[in-house]
């Protein structure tokens, strides 16, 4: 089977493989932090209350998200960078977006341009409150859903997925 799955991460398999996508993509994500602060510790405190959901395909963790869920915030979303491009991303939040079935707020980096042009084209927005306002970030709305003609586009393998719920 070469699907791509979406399941709630089980730390006790999965947390070596989250910690070291985690590690690439934070010190990518914030530049200016050593590289070394993102270590196990680091990610279980970040993640300390968040649901961690994460996306697999024959038995290997392609990417992860973080959720809130008690604020619909969604905290973290990394993709082994190797395999950034090709849906898996988008596969993640649109599961969130099924299985929490309401939008979610995001902070993502001013300076971010890969990260904000991935989610302005999945129709996220710019809801950064007066006030709220930082030289660093600022504050995303997702849409209900992901528009469905960029889920036709993924790679064949990548359009169908099961999510798994506990």
């Amino acid at each position: 089977m070469n699907e791509t799955i979406i399941r709630p991460a089980d730390l006790s398999s999965d947390l070596d493989r989250l910690v070291e996508i985690y590690r690439i993509g934070a010190a990518q994500a914030f530049p200016e932090v050593p590289a070394a602060t993102f270590d196990q510790s680091h990610f279980l405190n970040a993640c300390q209350g968040e649901e961690i959901w994460v996306a697999t395909r024959r038995n290997v963790l392609l990417g992860f998200a973080s959720y809130y869920e008690t604020e619909h915030f969604l905290h973290s979303l990394y993709v082994d960078p190797q395999l950034q491009g090709i849906g898996v991303g988008t596969l993640l939040l649109s599961a969130l977006l099924e299985h929490y079935q309401r939008g979610h707020r995001l902070k993502v980096g001013k300076n971010n341009e890969k990260a904000r042009t991935f989610y302005d084209s999945l129709g996220y927005f710019d809801i950064t409150k007066p006030g709220e306002e930082s030289e660093s970030w600022v504050m995303l709305s997702s849409p209900p859903f992901l528009p469905l003609g960029r889920l036709e586009r993924l790679e064949k393998p990548l359009r169908h997925h099961i999510l798994e719920c506990s």
